[in-house]
Order: structure tokens, then C-alpha cells, then sequence
């Protein structure tokens, strides 16, 4: 008997996602236990974390993650969902998450984690920041996430309506009036700084690890 036919789909996903968690968790003991639920259907919320949501005798309070249903139909997404809370709990609590106080605004630091974990972050608008992340198109999916990639392929329910909910969370927008732009190393993995216009002007901003010059990803 498969395991949905003695399973609520809803406990199914529950349990694919800690199973997927705990994968995440292994090489990465910064990643601390905590409460997954499912994330309302509502049009753009795909998952969020909340800080020290839950109580309990002997535990403390614990953070919580959610992930939408809408997701399901794509593991990849599910996947960079997760990646995107792990990065607020990663920077939680000296960086505040990553976010302002109100939990909207992602600050530079957040936008940073992501893309050592190997996901685009690109501007979303003002009061939530540097919001947005996906997996590039030009790079695969980082080797170090393939097992619990593989994991979610295997464990989840189909979910709600499929992938054609939310593909237009990756449009971009412009980056703020500052003019920031991005630059890229030559790394195996490249690493990203955002800049001012004129540092892009005077050049010479060289990465320590490869020894590359920082360029427009276009170069």
C-alpha cells in the first residue's frame, strides 16, 4: 500500500519536507531542528520563516519554516524555498535573519548567503529587499544539494495545482535608484558584489580567492 493511500497528503508533505530538512542539516550543524508547516494558498506566498513562533516544556521556543503546496509540483522550487529560510535561521540571531525588524526588508547580508549557497537574489522593490531567489538558469543545481533534491523528488505529494502558479516570482525588477550594479568573479563557483556605479568606473576590485577582477556577468 503506497504511502498515501494510509497518509492525509498533508502529513505526506509534512513528513517530506523534515526528511529533506534534516538532510539539509547534516553537513551544516548551524541549521538547527525546528517546526515545518505547510504555508497558506495565497498568490506569492511561497513560504516564510517566523522566528521562535513555537513553545514547549524542555524545548524552548523554536523557529518555525513553511512551504507552499503550490510548490510541490516543482521539487527544484521546494528546494530553493527551503534554501531561502535556511539562510534567515543561518543569520539569525547576530544578523537579525537578515531582515529588518519588521521581517519584510532583506538586507545585503541575506542577499550574500544566497548566492554562497549557489541561488540568483535579485531585487524585489522596496519594503522587502533583496527577496527574490531562484536557481540560475546558466548553472545547475549545486552538487551538495542534489541528495536532498532527490529526497523531495521522492517523498513529495503532487500537491496543489502545479509549477504554472508561481513562474512569474522570477520576473525582475530594477535595482535600486543607487545605481548598484553586480560584478562577478572567476571562481569555479562565482561570487557576486553589488557596487556603485563609479567603484565600476575605477575598476581594480579583485577577488582573494581566484585573483579575477570583479566583472558584469555580460563580460
Amino acid at each position: 500500500m503506497s504511502k498515501l493511500a494510509t497518509e492525509t497528503r498533508g502529513s505526506a508533505a509534512i513528513q517530506a519536507l523534515e526528511a529533506a530538512w534534516s538532510k539539509l542539516r547534516e553537513p551544516d550543524p548551524d541549521l538547527r531542528k525546528l517546526d515545518m508547516v505547510l504555508a497558506a494558498e495565497r498568490q506569492g506566498n511561497l513560504g516564510h520563516f517566523a522566528r521562535s513562533r513555537w513553545r514547549g516544556p524542555g524545548r524552548g521556543r523554536g523557529h518555525e519554516v513553511a512551504v507552499s503546496p503550490v510548490l510541490f509540483g516543482a521539487p527544484e522550487e521546494v528546494l530553493a524555498t527551503l534554501l531561502h529560510e535556511a539562510v534567515h535561521i543561518l543569520l539569525w540571531p547576530g544578523e537579525h535573519a537578515g531582515v529588518s525588524d519588521d521581517g519584510r526588508y532583506h538586507r545585503t547580508s541575506f542577499r550574500d548567503q544566497c548566492l554562497e549557497f549557489g541561488l540568483a537574489c535579485d531585487w524585489w522593490n522596496s519594503r522587502h529587499g533583496w527577496a527574490k531567489t531562484y536557481w540560475p538558469t546558466n548553472r545547475a543545481i549545486p552538487s551538495e544539494f542534489r541528495e536532498v533534491l532527490e529526497c523531495l523528488k521522492r517523498e513529495l505529494p503532487l500537491g496543489l495545482k502545479g509549477p504554472q502558479r508561481f513562474i512569474g516570482h522570477r520576473s525582475r525588477r530594477a535595482l535600486p535608484k543607487s545605481g548598484h550594479t553586480r560584478l562577478q568573479c572567476s571562481c569555479p563557483r562565482p561570487r557576486s558584489v553589488y557596487v556603485a556605479q563609479s567603484v565600476v568606473d575605477a575598476g581594480g576590485v579583485v577577488c582573494v580567492l581566484c585573483g579575477s577582477v570583479f566583472k558584469k556577468p555580460s563580460q
